[in-house]
């Protein structure tokens, strides 16, 4: 029941207060799976996983997160949750986002250092995929 409710004040609890990073990983990911989960952009699911995954004191944006890479390595931003990085980052519906934010996060630091990252956003620029988006727009397109 708590979990339900995180995810279905999804942006708030991430916000609002940064005391979300003291879950644990097992935690985080089962919020990350509610089907309910309800947030005004998958930008903040992003930010989120990476405020997470930092256990940073206030909330990072992903861009930010980029410039940081720009002076910093990932296992100097990450520490110990770097690994958790590629377990949650497939919880972002990357298709639900515009295809000039995937074209910025393609060419972004975040995608340089962070493999999964870099094909995750790839396989969303695709013009393919674009194609069946269109032609498709009702098809659940992630799994």
């Amino acid at each position: 029941m708590c979990k339900q409710n995180f995810a279905t004040h999804f942006d708030y609890c991430t916000t609002a207060c940064t005391d979300f990073v003291l879950l644990d990983e097992a935690t985080f990911k089962d919020i990350l799976q509610q089907g309910d989960m309800t947030v005004t952009s998958e930008e903040k699911v992003l930010d989120a996983i990476l405020t997470w995954c930092m256990e940073a004191c206030e909330t990072f944006y992903w861009s930010s997160v980029d410039k940081l890479l720009s002076t910093s390595t990932p296992e100097q931003l990450f520490g110990e949750r770097l690994t958790a990085i590629n377990t949650l980052l497939p919880f972002v519906r990357f298709p639900l986002m515009p295809p000039s934010l995937l074209q910025r996060m393609e060419k972004s630091n975040l995608a340089k250092h962070i493999e999964l990252f870099r094909q995750l956003v790839s396989n969303y620029i695709d013009p393919f995929f674009w194609h069946v988006r269109v032609c498709y727009p009702t098809q659940e397109l992630y799994s």
